[in-house]
C-alpha cells in the first residue's frame, strides 16, 4: 500500500537516485501544472502547462529543418542559421555600414539609416529621466483643478489659487485704526474693499459710534466682505476690548479675576494661599464623597499614601488576594492557591496527556490548506500523527507547534478539503 503525502520535499540538492516518472497508457486526470508522466503506449514524456498536455520535444534532422514539413519537432540553432542566410533580402534588412551611418537624426532619416550609440546618448541627455528628473529653464504644466489632492504636479497658478482659498475668512492683521474723536469708520475707508477676518488696532483717544466705545488697544474684526463702494457699519465688525471689565483676561498683566477660567497650563499663577481659596475647597482628610472641586492638603495625601503598597517589593499583611490566571498561563503574573491546587493537582495524573482533533472544512490558499488547532497540553513538547479517518493509513503533512497552545498543519490541496477528513493525534510530553 503506497503512503500519501501532502506536502512537498526538500532534497537540498540532492540527488533522486533509480527515480521514474508514473508509466500510464494515457494522461492522469486533474493534473497540476508542472505535472509530468510517460506515456507508455507513445514512448513519449508528456507535462501539463496548466493548459494541456505538451510533449517533450525531439530535434529536427537536417533534412527535417530544411523541407519544414515535421510538425512535431524543434530546430537547433545551427539549422536556424543556415535556414536564416541569404534571406536578407526578403526581410529587408541592410546591414550597417559607412554609407548608412548617420550623425544627426530628423524627420528625413530612413529605416534604412544607423545612429551611432554616441549620438543616441547625446540625444537622450536632452530628455528628462522618468524617475527624479531635474528640469532646467522653466518647465510648465497643465494646472491641476482647484481643490484636487493627489500625486498630481501642482504649478505656481494652483498654488496661488489655493492659497487665496485658504485665507478667505482668515484672520489678517491689517494695522492700527485711530478712533480720535470720529464719528464714523470713515479712517478705515481706504482699506476698503475688506475682507472677512480682518484685524485691526485701535489708537488714540477713544470714541463712541453706534452707541459702541472704541478705546485705544481694542482690537476690531470685520466679520463680513465689505466692498469698495459699500459704508462700513458698526453691524459688519466685533470688537473686544482689552480692559479686565469686559470678559478677557490679559497676557503678563495684573487683574483681579471675578467668575473668569484660566488655562494653568498656558498661564503662571502664583502667590496663592490656603485663604484665597473658597470655604471647604481644602480638605484635611478624604471624604466619602470625593469631588473634582476639592483639593486634599500635603498631610492628607501622605496619610492616604501611607496606607498603599509600593509598589517596587511590597510587603502585604493581612490576607492579600489576586485574580487566579488560566489554568497553563507560564508568565509573571501572581499564582493564587487555587492556581497552585489545580497545576499541582494536573500534574499529578501522569507525565503525558493525549488529545485527538478531525480537521473542519478546509479551502486552499495558492494551492495549500492551513489547519490551526487550539489545544491544552500545556507544553511545548507535543508529538503527533496524521490519519485518514476512512482508511486509517498514515499520512504525511508539514506540522509545527507554532506556540504553547496552538498546532499548525498545512497540506497540499487543489480544492477544499471536507470536515473529518484526517485526524490527528496529539501527545503532549513533560519534561
Amino acid at each position: 500500500m503506497s503512503t500519501p503525502i501532502e506536502t512537498s520535499f526538500d532534497f537540498k540538492q540532492n540527488e533522486a537516485k533509480n527515480f521514474r516518472h508514473h508509466n500510464l497508457a494515457s494522461a492522469p486526470a486533474n493534473p497540476k501544472k508542472g505535472q509530468v508522466y510517460f506515456n507508455s503506449t507513445s514512448d513519449i514524456e508528456y507535462i501539463w502547462n496548466g493548459l494541456e498536455w505538451v510533449p517533450r520535444p525531439k530535434i529536427a534532422t537536417d533534412e527535417q529543418a530544411s523541407t519544414g514539413t515535421a510538425e512535431d519537432v524543434v530546430i537547433n540553432p545551427k539549422q536556424l542559421k543556415a535556414g536564416l542566410d541569404s534571406k536578407q533580402t526578403k526581410l529587408n534588412y541592410t546591414p550597417e555600414n559607412a554609407d548608412n551611418r548617420v550623425n544627426s537624426i530628423s524627420s528625413e532619416s530612413t529605416n534604412t539609416q544607423y545612429p551611432s550609440a554616441k549620438l543616441l546618448w547625446d540625444l537622450l541627455l536632452t530628455y528628462a529621466k522618468l524617475a527624479s528628473p531635474a528640469f532646467t529653464g522653466a518647465p510648465t504644466v497643465p494646472t491641476v483643478t482647484a481643490g484636487d489632492s493627489s500625486t498630481k504636479i501642482a504649478n505656481t497658478e494652483f498654488v496661488m489659487t489655493a492659497i487665496t482659498a485658504a485665507m478667505t475668512g482668515g484672520l489678517v492683521y491689517k494695522g492700527a485704526w485711530d478712533t480720535s474723536n470720529a464719528t464714523d469708520f470713515s479712517a478705515l475707508n481706504s482699506y476698503r474693499p475688506i475682507k472677512k477676518g480682518w484685524i485691526f488696532r485701535c489708537t488714540g483717544t477713544g470714541c463712541t459710534i453706534d452707541s459702541v466705545d472704541y478705546k485705544a488697544n481694542d482690537v476690531i474684526i470685520f466679520n463680513r466682505d465689505v466692498a469698495a463702494t459699500t459704508a462700513i457699519t458698526s453691524a459688519a465688525i466685533d470688537k473686544f476690548d482689552h480692559t479686565e471689565n469686559e470678559d478677557t483676561v490679559l497676557l503678563n498683566a495684573v487683574q483681579t479675576l471675578t467668575n473668569k477660567t484660566i488655562n494653568a497650563s498656558n498661564n503662571t499663577i502664583s502667590n496663592l494661599a490656603l485663604s484665597m481659596f473658597a470655604s471647604g475647597v481644602i480638605l484635611t482628610a478624604l471624604s466619602n464623597s470625593p469631588s473634582d472641586t476639592k483639593l486634599l492638603t500635603e498631610k492628607a495625601i501622605k496619610t492616604l499614601l501611607d496606607l498603599k503598597a509600593n509598589l517596587a517589593s511590597p510587603t502585604f499583611t493581612g490576607t492579600p488576594k489576586a485574580p487566579t490566571p488560566d489554568f497553563g498561563d507560564d508568565s509573571k503574573k501572581i499564582a493564587t492557591t487555587e492556581f497552585v491546587q489545580a497545576a499541582v493537582s494536573d500534574a499529578s495524573t501522569g507525565m503525558a496527556k493525549c488529545q485527538t482533533y478531525n480537521n473542519p472544512s478546509l479551502s486552499p490558499v495558492d494551492g495549500r490548506c492551513t489547519w490551526t488547532i487550539s489545544h491544552t497540553l500545556g507544553t511545548a513538547n507535543v508529538i503527533s500523527e496524521i490519519y485518514e479517518v476512512s482508511t486509517g493509513a498514515k499520512v504525511i503533512m508539514d506540522k509545527e507547534a507554532t506556540s504553547s497552545t496552538i498546532y499548525t498543519i498545512k497540506m497540499n490541496a487543489n480544492s477544499d478539503v471536507a470536515a473529518n477528513t484526517y485526524k490527528v493525534v496529539l501527545v503532549g510530553v513533560v519534561q
